[in-house]
């Protein structure tokens, strides 16, 4: 099969140029069958570039879905290293405040002894 171009530059080329600038048909054209035959071939042509941009759509639709999900997934990761973060800062928070109230009751506790010490000298 002929590749479209050179179809139509055949086309074309069966036609010429009179003086007036109208087109008259070559005494060597092509006859009506082989014209219609050219044609036939420009729509098998035309189909077929058709059906390659469908399935060329097709794919390009695929890969956006694919891009979508990629980036959801992307936001979903994002969003749990958030979490985790929000969650490591809660936890050494809790540890903080139980530090601290490790010391107090440490302290409480050495004045407690203190003060027994104390009373018992007393008594």
């Amino acid at each position: 099969m002929k590749r479209p171009f050179s179809i139509i530059v055949t086309l074309l080329g069966t036609f010429e140029s009179t003086e007036d600038g109208s087109l008259i048909a070559n005494q060597e054209t092509q006859s009506v069958s082989d014209l219609t035959n050219t044609i036939s071939q420009l729509k098998q042509v035309i189909g077929e570039q058709r059906r390659e941009i469908s399935k060329l759509k097709k794919r390009l639709n695929g890969y956006c879905e694919e891009l979508t999900s990629t980036k959801k997934l992307y936001q979903e990761q994002l969003e749990a290293k958030g979490n985790l973060i929000n969650q490591g800062k809660r936890v050494k928070a809790v540890i903080d405040m139980a530090q601290l109230e490790r010391k107090s009751l440490y302290e409480d506790i050495e004045s407690f002894f203190k003060r027994l010490a104390r009373e018992s000298d007393q008594t």
